[in-house]
């Protein structure tokens, strides 16, 4: 690697961490779904999944957490001290709609650290998301 490319790899790597850092766990999740889809609508396949790895800092969930991709509408993750627990925190998001249509509302309660699934399917040029496990 020249001294060059060295530099660009080092400065590509510090940008990606602080758009990572100016982030929350559900825009974090609408990102994921935003790549998911651009790589589905250029390929050719029918169906992907997402795998959404949580971070818990900065504003992510330290523990347990719940994802809420609401029918046509707002992406939600909710922070708990436990699963099934009152929430101590949330976040959301409606980005993910400008990639992924969402026609049914889709629930799925994650221990703290473990990864999210997301099933997309393409029909035409549209995508949708069909699973959240």
């Amino acid at each position: 690697m020249t001294p060059c490319s060295a530099r660009r790899a080092l400065l590509a790597s510090v940008a990606s961490a602080a758009f990572v850092a100016c982030t929350d766990a559900a825009t974090r999740i609408a990102y994921d779904l935003e790549a998911g889809a651009k790589g589905l609508r250029s390929s050719a396949k029918e169906t992907s999944t997402v795998d959404h790895v949580p971070v818990a800092a900065p504003e992510g969930c330290p523990g347990p957490y719940t994802v809420q991709l609401s029918r046509e509408s707002a992406l939600v993750v909710w922070c708990q001290e436990a699963i099934g627990a009152p929430s101590s925190g949330s976040h959301t998001t409606t980005y993910h709609l400008n990639f992924v249509s969402v026609p049914e509302t889709l629930i799925v309660h994650k221990d703290a650290g473990e990864h999210t699934e997301i099933d997309l399917r393409k029909t035409g040029d549209s995508i949708s998301v069909v699973g959240l496990r």
